[in-house]
Order: C-alpha cells, then structure tokens, then sequence
C-alpha cells in the first residue's frame, strides 16, 4: 500500500522523481495479492511545494488513505548505539522456530549489530517484475520486501530481549527519500515497550550510508 501510494502520488506531481514523505494513514480494509486496486491521487503545487491525497479503492471500497507531500524538512532516527552483545537467536533459528514468513520473505541476510536499543542488519530486494509479473513498472518506490525484513529485524531484536516477537502494525511517517538499490542495511531503534505494545523508528541505508527511508512511529 505504501508503494502504490507513492507511485500514485508521484505519476500525479512533478515531484515523483524526488522525496516524499506520506503521513496520516488509514488502512481500512487489508490489500491482498489478488486485489484489483485502483489508485486515486488528488496532488496540488505551490511553488517546489507539491501536496497529494492517495487513496486505494478495491472494487468500490476504500482500502487506503494517505497524504504524501515533498516539504521533507529536518528528521533524525534515533542510533541503536555502538555496546554490540552477543547472539542469542541466530537468523536461521529464527526463520526456522520462531516466525511465520515463507523462504520468500526471508529477507534478513545477516544481523550486524545488537545492541540494548536495537539491531543492524543486511536486508534483501525483490524485483517488481517477480512480484507483479504483468507490471509495467520497472521499480519500486519502496520494496516491500526490503521494507517487511527490516520490521522483521525488529521482531528478531524484540524476540531476544522480551522472548516474544512483536510486528509493526502502523507507522507515524514514512520518508521515502532514495531509489531502493545495491546492497541495503536496516537500523531498528526501540524506544518504549509495554506488556502488549512497542515504539520505535526504521532507517534503512544503501551500502555508501545514504539514507534511503526512514519511518517514525513504528508502533506494534
């Protein structure tokens, strides 16, 4: 939903080759693989300011509700920190024994740094084309599977520190500010936890340490 949401914010503004922000999400019914989606974006300019209104329709129900806009401003994600400590759940053990994601998503390469804040890792790509093979784009916006292994580090760190994993079930805002190419790691920060819920907050690199998203609010 938040590629699709870019996509339709960027084919309807001049801005669609820069960086965006989408915030004030609404999902209201969930998108699955064989939905026939439409994308609706409403954008208005003023100046290098551009402003747009996504929603998703499946059939005739909204399913989506977003606005993106590339007033980007000053951000920062929270660093997990440099005290590494030691693996207690490797990456094979946790696909293995503790998660229900198929080899598809087994996104999480390799787990670079833990810390008591939060986790590091090397995280894969999809293909448009192995995903949505009669698409006629040629790249993602934001990859879903370079996005989902992110928040799965973020469940591996959670299931280590509380012995339970926790997955992300909304975002604050989401900062989509470089294609998703080369070689990618995620840095996952943890700032509150409670018996039921987590808060936290995503970046996510390319291999120079550019900035390619960032999300807020991560809350799960």
């Amino acid at each position: 939903a938040l590629d699709t949401s870019l996509w339709a914010a960027g084919t309807s503004s001049p801005a669609r080759a820069g960086p965006v922000v989408v915030e004030g999400r609404k999902l209201s019914r969930g998108i699955f693989g064989g939905d026939n989606i439409t994308a609706q974006a409403e954008a208005k300019s003023w100046g290098a300011s551009t402003k747009a209104d996504v929603e998703l329709h499946v059939g005739s129900t909204l399913a989506y509700r977003a606005k993106a806009h590339n007033d980007i401003g000053p951000f920062e994600v929270p660093d997990v920190g440099t005290a590494d400590r030691a693996e207690r759940i490797s990456v094979l053990d946790f696909y293995g024994h503790h998660t229900f994601h198929g080899p598809s998503f087994h996104g999480v390469q390799e787990v670079l740094r833990r810390t008591d804040r939060g986790i590091v890792g090397r995280i894969a790509m999809s293909k448009v084309q192995s995903w949505l093979p009669t698409s006629e784009r040629s790249a993602w916006r934001v990859d879903p599977l370079a996005l989902d292994s992110a928040f799965q580090l973020a469940a591996l760190w959670l299931l280590e520190e509380k012995g339970r994993a926790g997955f992300p079930v909304s975002i604050d805002t989401a900062y989509c500010l470089r294609p998703f190419e080369g070689e990618l790691t995620a840095s996952c920060v943890v700032e509150e936890i409670t018996a039921d819920s987590f808060v936290g907050h995503v970046a996510i690199h390319d291999a120079e340490g550019n900035e390619v998203a960032a999300f807020r609010g991560v809350k799960g």
